[in-house]
């Protein structure tokens, strides 16, 4: 585990992190509350500007996971596997919500129906395959169950495992993935412990 006081030193050790991780990596960034977290996910997304995608998403709202798919439809067709957008979305309507009825109406299709976290892993893997691209999950700590089985979901796909995917008989890449926590509760120590029981994960404690 790394301890990181100097945050531009930091900040620069991610920006080489995401430029090499072709093939995905996991990082956990963690402290007490208010440490700044979300703070130098935000200095990174300035500074990869164009040359990566930054997906963020917050597990203190409602859904997060839609929220996450709703940030890649709005990073531009080109970013998006219509198909996979699609298997997703059909799992993730029963709130009939207006902004996610619309998107599964410009993306429909006639793909088959997969599981809904092998569709959400497919998409990020096949927007990977076209840019690079990091994943925040900020506040995982407060994540509903839904949302730990999907970030669950994978990590027991990357972590430990750099190898290239084939989805469609192609190879694609996969998402640098960035889960942000408090640690200075009992639910934030238990994920920390958790994900430390993984290898091939970064963990980096803010002071």
């Amino acid at each position: 585990m790394r301890k990181a006081t100097d945050r531009a030193d930091l900040l620069i050790q991610l920006e080489e992190l995401v430029r090499q991780a072709e093939h995905g990596r996991i990082l956990v960034l963690h402290g007490v509350d208010g440490v700044g977290q979300r703070d130098l996910v935000s200095q990174l997304r300035e500074s990869v500007h164009g040359k990566s995608l930054v997906l963020e998403a917050d597990c203190s709202s409602q859904n997060p996971l839609i929220d996450l798919i709703r940030a890649l439809a709005k990073a531009g067709p080109e970013a998006c596997c219509q198909n996979a957008l699609t298997a997703f979305l059909s799992e993730n309507t029963s709130e009939q919500d207006p902004e996610v009825q619309s998107l599964m109406a410009m993306v429909r299709s006639r793909d088959v129906q997969v599981d809904r976290y092998e569709s959400l892993r497919r998409l990020l893997c096949d927007a990977a395959s076209r840019q690079r691209v990091v994943v925040a999950m900020h506040n995982v700590h407060l994540a509903d169950q839904d949302t730990q089985a999907a970030m669950n979901y994978l990590v027991e796909d990357m972590a430990g495992n750099h190898a290239v995917q084939r989805i469609g008989g192609r190879d694609v890449a996969r998402p640098v993935l960035v889960f942000t926590l408090c640690d200075d509760g009992p639910k934030g120590r238990a994920l920390i412990s958790d994900l430390k029981s993984h290898a091939g994960i970064e963990m980096v404690s803010l002071q």
